[in-house]
């Protein structure tokens, strides 16, 4: 039965009270339209980054609004908003960041502050193409988006310094999963400025790395004095011949940007970069296939209006990998992330199409 409080009590068949339910706090049509407006977190943390706000503090609202040039009055409400996300606190008269707001400051180890601006500005406008893209327009393509991030420096370094700050935070411990991966040329496949690979040679020390990635790219790369002898640089094309042989090979959340057919173009040139006996690792994020798991729909949508890519099911690399003369023999979880690693061999396969489509 329902109280006056709006609290819902349940009675049992003596007629004595057991115990209270209270409604929801949120509607359903309250939780929508905070959906809808998802943005408004999006623009505000962009505004917070772009002014320098939490560079400032611990500090007043006064102190803040003198260092930041902006109206008193405005510093407040900004502030506020940042507050409902978490990010600041105040104490009192004082406002300082809280952990999850560290994670905007640029010398943080982990820092977001590009990933701000990537989500809040270069990628905002491209969701507004979804139902076209959705619709298969004939008139719609996806856009160039690597080839763009070439044509601007400013954006192309930002963007690898936001992907970096993913890369430690995801594949920091990722040798811990390898531990028969001790020995050999290890070639990290479009691996951005080459975090991953870094981690991975000083931890095992009698690795050999290449780092391939496309010309611009490799220009913004640098080899640690501590790898000095041991880590090479290589430009080049994943579409085209890579020119080096290697044991192992990473393809870390690659294959996403990219359709099946572009897809499977990067891996038969990894299957012919792949020593008999070694091993292909594809980082990626899987779909979940059993009710009720719906996890990564967003991030597949986004995938699509951003680079024309998708993000895939077990099964459906499985069969890509098939179609590339490769097998899929394991598949590892990546404790406390979303991705996993996919472990691929091409011995005694060859590939569905004796050339490349």
């Amino acid at each position: 039965m329902e109280r006056e409080d709006g609290a819902l009590e349940v009675i049992n068949k003596r007629g004595v009270p057991m115990c209270e339910l209270r409604r929801p706090s949120r509607s359903e049509l309250q939780a929508l339209s905070g959906d809808m407006v998802g943005f408004w977190r999006t623009q505000t943390l962009l505004a917070a980054v772009e002014l320098g706000l939490l560079h400032g503090l611990p500090g007043t609202t006064e102190q803040l609004a003198e260092r930041c040039k902006l109206p008193v009055d405005w510093c407040a409400r900004l502030l506020r908003a940042l507050g409902e996300l978490g990010l600041v606190s105040r104490q009192g008269t004082l406002w300082r960041t809280t952990e999850r707001g560290a994670l905007l400051h640029p010398e943080h180890p982990l820092s977001l502050q590009e990933a701000a601006s990537h989500w809040g500005r270069d990628c905002s406008r491209l969701w507004e193409a979804l139902p076209t893209a959705l619709r298969g327009d004939a008139n719609w393509k996806p856009p160039s988006f690597f080839e763009q991030l070439a044509k601007e420096e400013a954006r192309l370094e930002s963007y690898h310094r936001m992907m970096a700050s993913y890369a430690r935070h995801d594949y920091g411990a990722l040798a811990e999963h390898l531990p028969h991966l001790t020995s050999g040329t290890v070639l990290d496949a479009g691996g951005g400025t080459g975090t991953l690979l870094h981690e991975l040679l000083h931890r095992r020390p009698e690795l050999q790395g290449v780092l391939l990635e496309r010309p611009e790219v490799a220009r913004l790369a640098t080899v640690p004095p501590s790898l000095s002898g041991r880590l090479q640089l290589r430009a080049g094309d994943l579409f085209q011949p890579w020119g080096v042989q290697a044991e192992a090979i990473f393809l870390t959340r690659v294959l996403h940007d990219w359709e099946d057919e572009e897809a499977l173009r990067i891996l038969i040139r990894a299957r012919e970069s792949l020593q008999p006996g070694g091993r292909l690792y594809a980082v990626e994020l899987l779909l979940g296939t059993a009710e009720p798991d719906m996890s990564g729909g967003l991030l597949d949508l986004h995938m699509l209006v951003s680079t024309g890519g998708r993000e895939r099911t077990e099964a459906q690399f499985h069969a890509l990998f098939e179609r590339a003369g490769l097998r899929l023999i394991e598949r590892q979880s990546i404790p406390g992330g979303i991705h996993s690693i996919l472990t691929v061999t091409r011995d005694g396969l060859t590939p569905a199409s004796s050339s490349l489509p």
